[in-house]
Order: structure tokens, then sequence, then C-alpha cells
């Protein structure tokens, strides 16, 4: 499938927001429902289902496609996201594991690194007018596995 826009002259957005699905083949369209889970059931009310919908539809091969509007104004906007999300399911919510935790636990490790790069850089800039406590800091910060391999090798000099 693809999606592109028909003319580039137009002047209004071709492609609308909403939900699309592709089917492998044709389908009748009122006999089918989208569901909240993006799976697809058949129309047909069932007992103890709520009528809202019978059972899933497993008789061809679809992809759901959502499609929505977003204007990305700054790039934390996307950072914002992320960490709201992260917190929701740290709270509990969403789909909680341990894939939230070890994502915070990578976030933590990396902000660290940079925060040991910026301090290794600013001792360096003192030059000879370190303490003896940051001649010796700054020697630690030049051995740390974690950060050498972004130093230049003119920097741990």
């Amino acid at each position: 499938m693809r999606l592109d826009v028909a003319d580039n002259s137009t002047g209004y957005q071709v492609l609308q927001t909403g939900h699309w699905i592709c089917f492998d083949q044709p389908q009748e369209e009122d006999s089918l429902i989208l569901k909240p889970n993006m799976d697809i059931y058949h129309k047909e009310a069932q007992a103890g289902e709520g009528g809202g919908g019978g059972r899933p539809f497993i008789d061809a091969c679809y992809a759901v496609y959502s499609i929505r509007k977003v204007d990305y104004q700054e790039p934390f906007w996307e950072i914002d996201q992320k960490i709201a999300k992260l917190l929701s399911e740290l709270d509990g919510k969403g789909n909680s594991s341990r894939a939230p935790i070890d994502f915070l636990r990578d976030t933590m490790e990396g902000y660290t690194a940079f925060r040991k790069i910026q301090r290794y850089f600013e001792l360096r800039s003192k030059g000879q007018r370190k303490t003896p406590e940051e001649e010796e800091l700054f020697k630690k910060l030049g051995e740390d596995p974690a950060i050498k391999p972004y130093l230049t090798p003119t920097a741990s000099t």
C-alpha cells in the first residue's frame, strides 16, 4: 500500500485523520466493527458481550492504520510525551512491565554519562589551575569506561 499526495498543488489535506483498514480481499463494510484496541469484530451481537460486537474477525488478513494530524513545533514535546507515558506506566497504568524501568535506567545512565563528560571538559578547561582533588577527579573521569569512548584523543591528555 502506498499513500501519496495525488496533486502537489492541492490546497487541502488529502489524507484525513482517522482509522484506515486495508484487507487482503474485499469485505462488506457494514458487517464489521473496529474495537478500541484496533481489532476487528463481526457486528452481530452475542449474549454476554454487551452487544458491542460479536466474534473476532479472522476471515482475512488486514492492517489498521491510524492517521493523526500532529504538528511538531518543539522537539521537547516528544520528550514530554515520553516522560508522561513513562510516568503513567510506572504508576501502574498501561502496559506495565519491566520495560519502563529498563527505559528509565538507560535514560539515567545516559544522563549520568553526559554529566561526567561535561564535568571532564569543565576540569580540562581549567588547565594547570586545578586543585589536587580536581586533578584526581579529572584523571578518574578520563579513565571511566562509560565515557572514555566519547573523549577525543586530545581531550584525555
